[in-house]
């Protein structure tokens, strides 16, 4: 046990030296970003996830059908429409914007963040050892792609309903109702919810510092609860409460609800 403990906190700290090292190379090689926005993710999320892959054995087929699902799918939707409504925009793209609106990059990005988060947490966390996929899988998977097929056909028939003062708020919300549900109905789950954020709060506030003074992403909309400023650093309250804070746990909720779980015969 004690050489498994030690194991796992070297393993946490390769991963803290590795966010160093990316934070390092962006300082270094400024102006030099291939792609930037999307080499940034490339930079800080691949690293980590390669080298826990291939420290132990990792549920691929699991954690790629959930990033799937919820990082290019759901991701979409989300980034479609908080794009959409200006709560912040790629400026810094390598792909065509699809509709003129949703970045590619940025789904991209909830792809690199997905596979991350999730095999940080196969890894360092999750107690449960199912082998199946739950049922559950599919269904959502279809209801993910319906939602963003008509959220493209509001778009072009009527636009207007996809306005939304405070989108960021509005989507953010609902995004992050599964922690909820899930601390409610297992609250066993609240521990696990709990120890993958400080990292990953760690990690996206490098991020933040490295992409917003290069402009990869730019604040433009006015509807926010507020700001965070640290230094010369300032971004939305939103951006500090949805993705630094409660993503990693929405990303394990969702994991945990309809992807690992035992199925029923």
């Amino acid at each position: 046990m004690n050489a498994h403990l030690h194991s796992k906190r070297t393993d946490f700290l390769i991963l803290i030296g590795l966010v160093v090292v990316g934070y390092i190379y962006s300082r270094l090689t400024t102006g030099l970003y291939i792609g930037r926005d999307l080499f940034g993710a490339i930079i800080f999320c691949l690293p980590g996830t390669i080298y826990l892959g291939l420290r132990a054995p990792k549920p691929w087929k699991k954690i790629l059908l959930s990033t799937l699902i919820f990082g290019v799918v759901f991701g979409s939707f989300f980034e479609f429409l908080q794009q959409y409504n200006l709560s912040y925009v790629s400026t810094s793209t390598v792909f065509p914007k699809i509709f003129g609106v949703l970045a590619i990059d940025a789904t991209l990005w909830h792809v690199f963040m997905a596979t991350f988060v999730l095999t940080f947490y196969e890894h360092f966390i999750n107690r449960d050892k199912y082998k199946t996929i739950s049922r559950r899988a599919l269904p959502v998977l279809i209801i993910g792609l319906i939602v963003f097929l008509v959220t493209v056909i509001l778009y072009y028939v009527h636009p207007s309903s996809l306005h939304f003062k405070y989108a960021y708020v509005d989507f953010g919300t609902l995004a992050v109702l599964p922690v909820f549900l899930l601390a409610y109905k297992k609250p066993q789950y609240i521990k696990d919810m709990t120890l993958i954020a400080p990292f990953f709060l760690f990690l996206y506030l490098v991020i933040e510092w490295v992409g917003v003074p290069r402009h990869w992403w730019i604040y433009t909309g006015h509807a926010y609860l507020g700001f965070v400023s640290i230094q010369s650093l300032r971004f939305p309250l939103e951006e500090l409460l949805y993705w630094m804070l409660l993503y990693p746990a929405a990303l394990v909720s969702y994991y945990k609800i309809f992807i690992d779980r035992p199925t029923k015969t």
